[in-house]
């Protein structure tokens, strides 16, 4: 994952990340959020299960394709990405997916602040917000969103 944008929060502590600057997908918000749209051999190739155990930045990290694929199925269900302390202590994520023209996913909106300030907050409402926003930016993108009768929204 590389980070291309960053607004800051409004309160005294707040999250930095360095524009440009990389992290693994598999322990952050918006890589999972990203990993779950993508094709099952794209996983295949970049998480092979002969590597396993992947690489742990804490206690949190998931380190298996199993755990993985779990996590996948959890954010299509509630159409969020959630890191819980994966990537850093004390650091939690809400993260959705931007879908290009193709449908394909090119990207991610995240949320992230310090775990208390995020488990005090509605995650429900924080996904559904950035599900709102990401859907804003893969319109402009030119993605067609399926409506809930699998038709294409104009």
């Amino acid at each position: 994952m590389i980070y291309v944008d960053q607004v800051e929060g409004s309160h005294s502590i707040r999250m930095f990340t360095q524009l440009g600057s990389s992290a693994l997908a598999h322990t952050t918000g918006s890589g999972k959020a990203i990993l779950t749209y993508l094709p099952a051999d794209v996983i295949a190739a970049l998480y092979p299960s002969s590597r396993e155990p992947f690489e742990r930045l804490t206690p949190h990290t998931l380190t298996t394709l199993e755990a993985l694929r779990h996590d996948f199925v959890r954010i299509r269900r509630r159409g969020y990405a959630l890191d819980r302390e994966e990537h850093e202590a004390g650091v939690s994520c809400v993260a959705t997916p931007v879908f290009d023209g193709s449908g394909t996913v090119c990207g991610a909106i995240s949320l992230s602040g310090p775990t208390a300030r995020i488990d005090r907050a509605d995650t429900g409402a924080l996904g559904l917000l950035l599900r709102r926003h990401a859907a804003d930016v893969s319109a402009v993108l030119g993605h067609q969103a399926a409506t809930s009768d699998g038709a294409h929204a104009s």
